[in-house]
């Protein structure tokens, strides 16, 4: 590339015109820039052409428009629960996330097993209550709750039988965090 005696060579006067196009070129580099045009027609028919594809692609303020707000907001009212509404099911969640609490802390002084199940059980407590208190996130628990469960009604059919319900609980969180997730999606498809 041909170079000039103030050591710009084109590829460099091409960024800084740019950096002047956008506002960003410092003083320094303009009077470079400036000395490199006058001895660079390559570089000058450059700098018009993208001068002029500036000029043609820069964005302009939208012009003003009337606010419909109101009137849409008329014509389609909004139905269901709000999104942030203590609605049953998240209530049921936070019941059932206290009370797996509660059946992982009796878990806590078994054996290695016990314990490795109070962990699930405290894990699964963490989830309930964070869907209820953040409704939008369900969708990621929704599948960890539903392997667990499946694996749980296997196992605690022999629990049931055998005097224990703390087994249920995930069953019946599964059911809170579908109802969760449909009642979410319906409030988000209406926003739309």
């Amino acid at each position: 590339m041909p170079n000039d005696y103030q050591h710009v060579n084109c590829a460099s006067c091409r960024e800084v015109i740019s950096a002047d196009l956008d506002g960003e070129a410092s003083a320094d580099e303009l009077t470079l820039m400036s000395h490199h045009l006058v001895r660079c027609a390559a570089c000058r028919t450059y700098r018009a052409e993208v001068t002029g594809l500036h000029r043609a692609v820069r964005v302009v303020p939208a012009e003003p428009v009337p606010d419909l707000t109101a009137s849409i907001l008329a014509a389609h009212p909004a139905t269901g629960t709000a999104p942030n509404s203590w609605s049953v099911w998240r209530l049921g969640l936070i019941l059932i996330g206290v009370a797996q609490i509660l059946a992982g802390v009796a878990h806590l002084s078994g054996d290695h097993l016990a314990r490795d199940q109070a962990s699930w059980e405290m894990a699964m407590a963490a989830g309930f209550l964070w869907a209820a208190w953040r409704p939008t996130r369900t969708a990621g628990l929704v599948p960890v709750t539903a392997v667990l469960t499946a694996l749980l009604v296997v196992n605690g059919g022999l629990a049931v039988a055998n005097g224990g319900t703390h087994h249920l609980l995930a069953p019946l969180g599964l059911a809170l965090l579908v109802l969760a997730r449909r009642e979410h999606e319906g409030i988000r498809t209406l926003a739309r």
